[in-house]
């Protein structure tokens, strides 16, 4: 059975998210534990699968890609979700996908390099056969800014 997840555990995990290049002994140091402690916690979050793995944060404008949008998607009741999502993950503008309540069965975040490759997903992508035959209706909204994208530990 996996170990509990404590307030130190949290807080590792935040200074993780912000940073995950620092090395064990700057973080013992930062939160007052020793570095063995550190290090096993990190080594008993990552087999618990609470760590998934690390990446690189790209800041996607300075690459091309300003517009974030997300775009809501309501599909056919007779239509397996992970279809479309399979289908969509194939394509690099797509962030991320998830399953939603509501008046819509998924939201997407993706990013392009301005209005008309937007238009070109939209249209090269969500009216092929594949998609229309299976999408309702689909929303678009254009992210306007970024206040809080990671995790923060709750007390």
């Amino acid at each position: 059975m996996a170990d509990k997840i404590d307030k130190t555990d949290l807080l590792l995990l935040e200074e993780l998210q912000k940073n995950a290049d620092r090395t064990v002994y700057q973080l013992a140091k930062y939160l007052g534990l020793k570095r063995s402690t550190v290090y096993n916690r990190i080594n008993k979050l990552k087999q618990q699968n609470v760590i998934k793995g690390s990446q690189t944060i790209i800041d996607q404008a300075k690459l091309g890609l300003p517009l974030c949008v997300f775009i809501l998607m309501r599909i056919k009741k007779a239509v397996k979700m992970e279809e479309i999502c399979l289908e969509l993950s194939k394509d690099l503008a797509v962030e991320e996908m998830h399953p939603i309540t509501g008046s819509f069965d998924l939201i997407i975040k993706a990013r392009f390099k301005d209005i008309h490759a937007l238009s070109d997903f939209t249209m090269r992508k969500l009216s092929k056969p594949l998609f229309a035959n299976k999408i309702l209706r689909t929303e678009t909204m254009l992210g306007l800014g970024t206040y809080k994208e990671y995790f923060r530990a709750q007390n």
